[in-house]
């Protein structure tokens, strides 16, 4: 193995290997992948195609399809060096768990509690202290999880304008569901079910305009940012 293709992980397994392919195949779907990367999971194919018995013939096909996947995407496109390509190198760090995503030494815990029937979100660090919690969506604890990994803390402005995006949102769902319960024990022959109908539906339409803000932002983290 080359230098350049020890700074890529070694996986253990082939769900291991084969989540972290698929993981990657999204993040970099219309931007290509860098070269030596490619080389690095056909190094990891062969490793589990010789693998002893209990290797999924089918996982291993699944991998060449992505492997395939990534070479058209990277003929339409010349990258850098994956070690040079900050996106990338992120993507290296970045992997599935069963509560979303973990970026390096930070990840994200889903939970309920007795007073909300919402799941919420809380981020955490390498030793399981909580930064954040009672998030209402995982797109701003991804955000968040993303910020933290890329050095910034509380008081900078990366990290500000998603907490302050979320107690708005967060704001807004208080006043919402206040209104709704009201609207539920409303009848519609009384003369405030109107009052409390149109408050339901306006705090609707400021929930989504909100939410659009939150996804745009966290779309674009997640996506290639040019398409071919």
């Amino acid at each position: 193995m080359t230098k350049k293709q020890t700074s890529y992980p070694e996986y253990r397994t082939i769900n291991e290997a084969y989540e972290h392919f698929r993981l990657v195949r999204i993040l970099f779907k219309y931007s290509g992948v860098p070269s030596d990367y490619l080389e690095h999971m056909r190094n990891q194919v062969d490793k589990f195609t010789t693998k002893l018995a209990g290797t999924s013939s089918k996982k291993v096909k699944e991998m060449k399809d992505i492997l395939s996947v990534f070479k058209k995407s990277f003929i339409k496109k010349v990258v850098k060096k994956g070690t040079e390509d900050k996106d990338f190198s992120l993507a290296l760090y970045t992997t599935k768990t069963n509560n979303g995503v973990q970026i390096g030494e930070y990840f994200v815990k889903i939970y309920k509690t007795d007073t909300s029937a919402r799941k919420l979100y809380s981020v955490h660090d390498k030793h399981n202290r909580s930064l954040v919690k009672d998030l209402l969506l995982y797109e701003v604890a991804f955000m968040l999880v993303h910020s933290f990994h890329n050095d910034y803390d509380f008081g900078d402005q990366p990290v500000e304008d998603i907490l302050e995006q979320h107690a708005e949102y967060k704001k807004i769902v208080f006043n919402y569901d206040t209104q709704k319960n009201k609207l539920d024990a409303t009848s519609p022959e009384d003369s405030e079910y109107n009052y409390y109908k149109n408050m339901v539906m306006g705090l609707k339409r400021s929930l989504n305009q909100v939410y659009r803000g939150i996804n745009s932002k966290y779309s674009r983290l997640i996506k290639a940012k040019e398409t071919k």
